[in-house]
């Protein structure tokens, strides 16, 4: 959690597509379009997961 709060201080998140109080999250398909965007993309480089967060 403490890299999420991170980068969403920094702006290095997308906008999230959910907000509950002070809760937001973001869908499957957000989170993929942002990984094969960003720099930097380390150990996923290439890869998405599934609804159970598996990577393939």
């Amino acid at each position: 959690m403490a890299t999420v709060r991170s980068y969403r201080h920094k702006g290095m998140l997308p906008e999230p597509d959910m907000e509950l109080g002070d809760r937001v999250g973001w869908q499957w398909r957000t989170i993929e379009s942002w990984i094969k965007t960003r720099r930097g993309q380390g150990w996923a480089a290439g890869t998405t997961a599934d609804e159970s967060g598996r990577r393939h």
